[in-house]
């Protein structure tokens, strides 16, 4: 991987690892300002300009913890472990067809599957009482 790659792979994990940042500011973000790494060479002031003060705070003042980051590189050091973004070949077409697609998708096995035809389960990490029963 080159260097150039790597720094915007770290760019997207720094990115989807940010607690508080969430699918829709990262979209808002990536439109705004391309690339994950153009996104951290921004100030607060230019991202407030997007996002709410506090995202932007946490993306350029509370960087995911060290362990966390390096358990996702590990991750993807892996064999058949993929970091899936918008731009990403594999990233499947029909996701982007939606009104707000993931920005980032972490993959395992054949990225051959993602194109034919699937079924999802979706959960909530959250679930309210409602979604429960």
């Amino acid at each position: 991987m080159s260097e150039s790659n790597r720094l915007e792979e770290e760019a997207w994990l720094r990115l989807s690892l940010t607690s508080g940042v969430g699918a829709v500011s990262i979209l808002a973000l990536l439109q705004e300002f391309g690339a994950p790494s153009a996104i951290f060479s921004q100030s607060i002031k230019q991202l407030e300009q997007v996002v709410r003060r506090s995202i932007a705070i946490a993306l350029l003042d509370t960087p995911p913890d060290a362990e966390t980051m390096q358990y996702a590189k590990n991750w993807l050091r892996q064999a058949n472990n993929f970091l899936l973004t918008l731009d990403h070949p594999s990233y499947p077409s029909a996701l982007l067809e939606i009104a707000d697609p993931p920005p980032i998708l972490y993959a395992k096995g054949n990225l051959a599957l993602l194109h034919g035809t699937n079924i999802a389960i979706v959960g909530s990490r959250s679930a309210t009482p409602q979604g429960c029963a």
